[in-house]
């Protein structure tokens, strides 16, 4: 007998996607910027009195809620987007031969939907086009990957890193700002770029 070990999936914390793709659109970017800048003014005026993590918990907030305010959740997709027609049409043969009790057909299809939707796949990241935009690393179907997790970390370790700063009673609540804007903002905010144009242009 042959035991197979899985990890049982947890709904306490579910991946949270957003319409990342809207960010392209000016008004949209403006109306984000504005509104989490507003509110980092009013997060650094009283971080004199926060411990590094109440600085990051807020700092996070501000950015999940504004981007669940101007951007809206993505809706989840249950077929996955690379599956080919033909993968699926496969698909619905195999389903009719089990019901049918055709046990030589429905392995024959079973195999060789195992090897389209290999194909499926290899072809979908052969065509991909990536690019970065707010730290997300995106597809060109505006998809986002765990690339944002990577980032995210990042920007909280530059964050308890300038604890100091942001205690310092004598550093003016503008200069802070600024050093938010410059040393943390930045981590998480990128302008796109096309990571393969990049490389031809170093070859050149």
């Amino acid at each position: 007998m042959k035991l197979k070990s899985y990890r049982k999936k947890s709904d306490n914390n579910p991946l949270i996607r957003y319409e990342l793709n809207k960010l392209q659109e000016s008004n949209t970017q403006t109306e984000y910027l504005l509104a989490t800048e507003n509110r980092f003014e009013a997060l650094l005026d009283t971080c004199e009195e926060k411990t590094p993590e109440e600085l990051w918990l807020g700092m996070k907030n501000i950015w999940t809620e504004a981007a669940e305010n101007t951007l809206g959740k993505k809706k989840s997709m249950k077929k996955k987007p690379w599956i080919s027609t033909e993968t699926i049409e496969l698909a619905n043969e195999k389903r009719k031969a089990r019901k049918n009790n055709e046990k030589g057909k429905y392995i024959r299809l079973r195999n060789e939907i195992k090897y389209k939707i290999r194909n499926d796949k290899q072809d979908n990241i052969e065509k991909v086009n990536t690019f970065k935009y707010l730290g997300s690393l995106k597809t060109d179907s505006g998809d986002n990957t765990n690339d944002i997790n990577a980032r995210i970390g990042m920007a909280k370790k530059r964050m308890q890193d300038l604890v100091n700063i942001w205690k310092d009673k004598t550093i003016t609540l503008q200069l802070k700002i600024k050093i938010m804007k410059t040393l943390v903002w930045t981590v998480m905010t990128s302008e796109p770029k096309d990571g393969r144009s990049k490389r031809n242009k170093r070859r050149k």
